[in-house]
């Protein structure tokens, strides 16, 4: 949403002002000026109300003489930018405080329209990373995975640049970490704090590490579990589980009461 008080700073401006001239509208903003200034937020997508408010600005500007111009709380096509040109329309972006001052000082709208066309593939860059950092999330909280994995996973959407670069990018963030290796080498990648199935691929001490981190996560709601019932919660063989079970056993990180096993 498009802040009119945020827009304007400490400008005088009025919010839904009716305005007379070939027809009655009712303007989003009007700044008394001098010079008045009008002005429509654009919020919606869609030809539609992008060309009303254009025949509004246009036919305030004929009745009075003001400056127009349109704030976008979304990147408007090339195609809106140029059809705002012709008509003498400034197009300033909603986040960009320098463009909109420019425009409310009568800045010529073709450097105001320049400056809001370049960046908008910046803003457009930006709401797709965005997109794939969520994807990148949504999928890793399902399971833990290579990079490899996550390029293959995501390739009908995003490059294979792209997602290394949101991978890179969410490692930074501390909103995920490398895990474990497999026997190869690759890094395996997941959510902080997060309990996965152990991988078949794992290094050997991974794999081990893994196993411990799924039977502490099983025992941890408190309640005590035999073997069969920790190997079920954790997707692992009866073998791995008493292997695991046995290590941390002897890390006093686990104990056996009587059939069940219990956190130390």
């Amino acid at each position: 949403m498009l802040d009119p008080k945020r827009l304007f700073g400490g400008l005088e401006f009025k919010e839904n002002y009716p305005l007379i001239a070939s027809a009655d509208w009712v303007l989003d903003c009007f700044l008394p000026g001098p010079p008045p200034v009008a002005v429509e937020l654009l919020t919606r997508r869609g030809g539609g109300p992008f060309f009303e408010k254009v025949v509004k600005l246009q036919d305030i500007r004929r009745s009075m003489d003001c400056r127009t111009v349109i704030v976008a709380g979304y990147a408007p096509s090339p195609e809106q930018i140029r059809i705002c040109t012709a008509a003498g329309i400034s197009v300033a972006l909603g986040g960009d405080k320098d463009g909109i001052s420019e425009a409310l000082r009568g800045a010529p709208c073709e450097e105001v329209n320049r400056r809001s066309a370049l960046q908008i593939p910046k803003r457009r860059d930006r709401a797709r990373s965005a997109r794939c950092r969520g994807e990148l999330l949504a999928a890793f909280g399902g399971e833990w995975m290579t990079l490899d994995e996550a390029k293959s996973l995501l390739r009908w959407r995003f490059s294979e640049d792209e997602v290394a670069a949101q991978v890179r990018s969410l490692l930074a963030s501390g909103e995920i970490s490398l895990l474990a290796r497999t026997r190869y080498g690759d890094g395996v990648y997941g959510l902080r704090g997060r309990a996965y199935a152990p991988r078949a691929d794992l290094s050997y001490r991974c794999r081990k590490d893994a196993s411990r981190r799924a039977v502490l996560d099983a025992l941890a709601g408190g309640k005590g579990l035999t073997p069969a019932e920790v190997a079920a919660a954790c997707g692992m063989s009866a073998d791995r589980t008493r292997i695991s079970l046995r290590d941390l056993a002897r890390m006093s990180k686990v104990v056996k009461c009587g059939a069940v096993w219990r956190l130390r």
